[in-house]
């Protein structure tokens, strides 16, 4: 991810970037992973995608994925406030700093 020919030429930028956006990442699915499926590893798992989301459009693809997989579980125990939980502050954080940079 922190070196691919087709990031590198669509999305360039400092390495610290790719760094940070990886670090985020994989603090997100670390939350969940060790948390499981509550609100508060939720929240800020939520809160390290959005940072991510926000540093560097080039996650979407694995936070789509981790959207889809958090709505499954979601769905299966019948509780959809853990998908809101974990999707407004990504939500918020994201475009608070997409606003900022534009």
């Amino acid at each position: 991810m922190l070196g691919l020919p087709n990031i590198v030429g669509v999305h360039p930028g400092q390495g610290t970037n790719d760094v940070l956006c990886a670090t985020l990442l994989l603090v997100a699915v670390a939350f969940v992973v060790e948390g499981g499926v509550e609100p508060v590893p939720l929240l800020l798992s939520g809160l390290a995608a959005g940072l991510a989301l926000g540093v560097k459009l080039t996650v979407a693809v694995p936070l789509t994925v981790m959207l889809a997989a958090i709505v499954v579980v979601a769905w299966r125990r019948r509780r959809w406030s853990f998908v809101v939980v974990w999707l407004a502050p990504l939500v918020l954080l994201a475009a608070y700093w997409f606003g900022r940079n534009w």
